[in-house]
């Protein structure tokens, strides 16, 4: 499959910084194989996130939209209540604490 991704982060002299990215990936599970528990087709993914930084701290807060094309499922080997139509998104919070030592 194929894989695009560019980010970028800007660093303010404040201790803040934003970052935002993009990514892309193709779908790289065959119909006979695709299962709603982890589904998968072509995705875009738009990230954002600020951090501040001091002395040995810093704190992260970023936020990821990940949005799936639709995928018509047709002759899955887990039964014909896979087959049909698959949408999807999902949406990740996170906040993360680094201290390096």
């Amino acid at each position: 499959s194929v894989s695009l991704r560019v980010g970028m982060e800007r660093v303010f002299s404040t201790g803040w910084s934003v970052r935002m990215g993009y990514a892309f990936w193709q779908n790289s599970v065959p119909d006979q194989t695709y299962s709603p528990l982890l589904p998968d087709s072509d995705t875009h993914s738009v990230t954002v996130g600020i951090g501040y930084s001091w002395r040995h701290l810093s704190l992260e807060l970023a936020y990821q939209f990940n949005l799936w094309a639709s995928r018509q499922v047709n002759g899955s080997v887990n039964g014909p209540v896979v087959d049909g139509q698959w949408d999807a998104h999902s949406q990740v919070v996170v906040l993360g604490v680094r201290m390096p030592f």
